[in-house]
């Protein structure tokens, strides 16, 4: 177990996925998903409120970037959902390059949210997506601690070889 000191103490635990590696804080549940290579559910544990973590693995006849996957996506999201707004984009310093977008989403009909979506390209044919969602009602204190427990837990995100595909 890895001890994560921020402004509070954090255990996280390590979860080897098909074809990589998140370190994610002990309270999350790993829960099965038919759109997913992995999903965790975050606490509070509220079906109608869930607050989820998704990763996604697909591959790419044309050889891509981390950053090129990102733009893609951005650009098909600003394009495709109205209400849809980038919030923020962090590049992580050292390879594999992963990308973490933050944006925000109003659905024609429900609550919006809040994603953190982060991008990395594995052998530049394995694009990697992992999304994680919450309500954009929470409380600030809430919203502030979910969002710095998942930037965390993204920023340990490694691509693992060999790769399932």
């Amino acid at each position: 177990m890895n001890d994560n000191k921020d402004e509070t103490r954090m255990t996280t635990v390590p979860f080897m996925g098909p074809g990589f590696r998140l370190d994610v804080p002990s309270t999350w549940m790993v829960f099965a998903s038919g759109d997913a290579q992995a999903s965790f559910l975050m606490p509070p544990y509220d079906s109608n409120r869930a607050m989820t973590v998704l990763v996604q693995l697909s591959q790419v006849v044309d050889s891509t970037t981390s950053e090129r996957a990102a733009a893609a996506a951005l650009s098909a999201q600003t394009e495709n959902y109205p209400g849809f707004q980038h919030l923020s984009t962090e590049v992580s310093p050292h390879p594999p390059t992963r990308i973490i977008q933050r944006v925000r989403w109003q659905p024609p009909q429900g609550e919006a949210v809040v994603q953190h979506n982060l991008f990395c390209v594995a052998d530049g044919h394995l694009i990697f997506a992992l999304t994680a969602t919450r309500p954009e009602a929470l409380p600030a204190d809430q919203a502030a601690a979910w969002d710095a427990e998942v930037d965390s837990a993204l920023r340990t995100f490694t691509p693992q070889t060999p790769l399932p595909i």
